[in-house]
């Protein structure tokens, strides 16, 4: 997983990058991502939560 900050504009974007299992469903895939921008966009001072889903081929 990688986790980026952009500020522009005085606002702060996070983007993770959230590396998941190749055998994980579609469902559950979006269940950790929905939940995961949720709590990232609780944080103080964040703006916005920009994720990105990648499958592990090495798994």
């Amino acid at each position: 997983t990688h986790i980026y900050c952009h500020y522009l504009n005085q606002e702060l974007t996070v983007q993770v990058n959230i590396i998941l299992d190749v055998e994980m469903r579609i469902r559950d895939a979006q269940k950790i991502a929905s939940k995961a921008r949720m709590k990232i966009e609780q944080i103080k001072d964040i703006d916005a939560a920009d994720l990105h889903l990648e499958l592990d081929d090495a798994l």
